[in-house]
């Protein structure tokens, strides 16, 4: 949900690969609009909002699936504005070097950043940056691989919740 509108963000898609078939959709609530924010050709895996408009979401190229870990897709963070109506083109949030990639975004609103993990498949980091992506910085080494999800080398699916979670005081929502 979005911060204090009635918006709920969310990734659609059908079949268990992570690296096919994911969009980001939002539905204005309780009425049933709603709109996708994948360019054709991505593929979204997990999103956090800033604010009421902007979302960050992880995003990586839509592909075929590969029984080769080195031939998928590792997604980068990117900045959506939900005012804008259609896909859009990536506002990149991160950068990760070659062979890595930025998952699980969440918006730490009481320390004003955005947390996400950077693996490689066979480690990880939670990262922390402003609003803006900047002053980006490598938070906690070591967190493991995200090892809690079913089978998460193949399907793709990465889950660090069983060791990550921030605590933020509860928002209120305008109705």
């Amino acid at each position: 949900m979005a911060p204090k509108l009635s918006k709920l963000g969310y990734i659609q898609g059908e079949g268990r690969f992570a690296i096919k078939d994911k969009q980001l959709r939002v539905k204005l609530l309780p009425m049933l609009q709603q709109g996708s924010y994948t360019p054709k050709g991505d593929v979204d895996r997990g999103l956090t909002w800033l604010d009421d408009r902007q979302i960050v979401v992880s995003r990586s190229k839509e592909q075929e699936w590969s029984t080769e870990p080195a031939q998928r897709p590792l997604p980068s963070l990117v900045k959506v504005d939900t005012a804008v109506k259609a896909p859009q083109g990536q506002i990149t949030f991160s950068t990760p070097p070659e062979q890595w990639g930025d998952y699980q975004p969440q918006w730490v609103r009481s320390a004003s950043r955005v947390s996400w993990i950077r693996t490689d498949r066979k480690q990880a980091d939670v990262w922390l940056a402003r609003p803006d992506g900047q002053g980006a910085e490598r938070y906690i080494a070591g967190i493991g691989t995200g090892a809690g999800s079913p089978e998460p080398v193949y399907y793709e699916a990465w889950d660090w919740s069983s060791a990550l979670a921030w605590y933020d005081p509860p928002v209120q929502r305008s109705e």
